[in-house]
């Protein structure tokens, strides 16, 4: 990537980012007056990620840092827009695939970019390959989460949506779940102890 195309990528995200948050803002203001104060307050971290991720992300854009933090900024809003659209507006088209969206954000992608930061952290390099088994862990934990919360996916808030059909041949969706948030439990603990060293 060259770096004019990666400023623009950056800016694009930090735009998309801001514009996200801007839309699910004024759902909740016309239609969950009760959810519009932590959907603001959500903007706070939301614009510390994105900004912060868009100024790395432009200058070394092969630092995976700067786009992680600027994935994390985006994947908030997009959490926060899918489910003020699934809650508001559930008899709409789409309502169903936002609330899948916001539901795997917060269950799955989310729990990741910690451990990831923290190992990546600050050059966006691992301190040598033997702590790439950390990062394997890291994915492992994510499909371990998705899995689970595919199959619970009915358990996490008020969402217009139920497990699909297929997941009755997945056994103990949640322990399912709660494996994958100790694997990358584990994997933050690595990373943690990487970040000392």
């Amino acid at each position: 990537m060259t770096a004019s195309s990666a400023r623009r990528l950056a800016h694009g995200i930090w735009l998309g980012t801001g514009l996200v948050w801007l839309v699910a803002l004024i759902l909740a203001i016309t239609s969950l007056p009760s959810e519009a104060a932590s959907v603001a307050l959500l903007g706070i971290p939301i614009a510390i990620y994105s900004s912060v991720g868009a100024m790395i992300a432009r200058r070394r854009p092969e630092n995976p840092i700067g786009w992680l933090f600027g994935g994390v900024g985006l994947a908030l809003a997009l959490w926060m827009l899918g489910l003020g659209y699934a809650e508001a507006l559930e008899s709409l088209p789409g309502a169903t695939a936002a609330a899948w969206m916001a539901v795997l954000i917060y269950t799955t992608l989310l729990p990741m970019a910690l451990p990831a930061f923290l190992l990546l952290f600050p050059d966006g390099r691992l301190r040598s390959p033997r702590w790439g088994v950390a990062l394997w862990s890291v994915a492992l934990g994510g499909v371990l989460l998705l899995v689970g919360s595919i199959g619970q996916i009915d358990g996490f808030g008020q969402v217009p949506v139920s497990p699909p059909d297929w997941t009755t041949a997945i056994p103990a969706a949640e322990s399912i779940y709660i494996a994958g948030l100790l694997v990358t439990f584990a994997a933050s603990l690595a990373g943690f102890v990487a970040l000392v060293l």
